[in-house]
């Protein structure tokens, strides 16, 4: 689905996403505590709670696992 500024669109179901922050943190391998991340704006529709990311940000934080060998959590 396309998006424009900063918005997310529409969901399948009819509803508008709204935009909320949320903490990304992942774990390293065989390492008790979490490493935070960035903030991460993502869309969450109020009618069915499906939650969607701009490309752009999943870009950027596969990069961030990638360069520092972490796993999403």
């Amino acid at each position: 689905m396309e998006t424009l500024g900063s918005r997310f669109g529409t969901c399948a179901c009819g509803g508008a996403f709204g935009e909320h922050v949320v903490a990304v943190t992942a774990r390293r391998t065989g390492r008790r505590k979490d490493v935070p991340l960035l903030d991460v704006s993502q869309g969450i529709c109020p009618i069915c709670g499906s939650r969607v990311y701009k490309p752009r940000s999943l870009q950027s934080l596969e990069a961030a696992f990638r360069a520092l060998q972490l796993s999403p959590r």
